[in-house]
């Protein structure tokens, strides 16, 4: 969003991600994921692969943690999280991104 006297539909479009954002991150887990697929034409609009990848990347690695934390007890602290090229595959095509060179 820039400072202009005019709205047009980037920022509309931006508006809408940053509120629909907001609100599916204050769910709990389960609702959050089913929120982010059913939201996932608004939450990616006007996003670069590039981060595109690194939300679902970030996307992948919370949801590792929770399941880490939750088979721990919640007490003990996550030293490091694996995720799958797979996955991250997959995850990236369902928001729609095919270039995911992996390096």
């Amino acid at each position: 969003m820039q400072n202009r006297s005019f709205v047009n539909d980037d920022d509309c479009a931006a508006a809408t991600r940053i509120i629909l954002e907001s609100f599916v991150n204050t769910q709990k887990a389960s609702i959050m994921r089913q929120m982010k697929k059913t939201f996932s034409r608004y939450l990616t609009e006007n996003r670069s692969a590039n981060e595109l990848l690194l939300f679902v990347l970030k996307q992948l690695i919370r949801q590792q943690m929770h399941y880490a934390s939750a088979r721990g007890g919640g007490d003990s602290i996550i030293q490091n999280v694996t995720v799958s090229e797979a996955e991250f595959i997959e995850n990236s095509r369902i928001q729609r991104v095919h270039q995911t060179n992996i390096i």
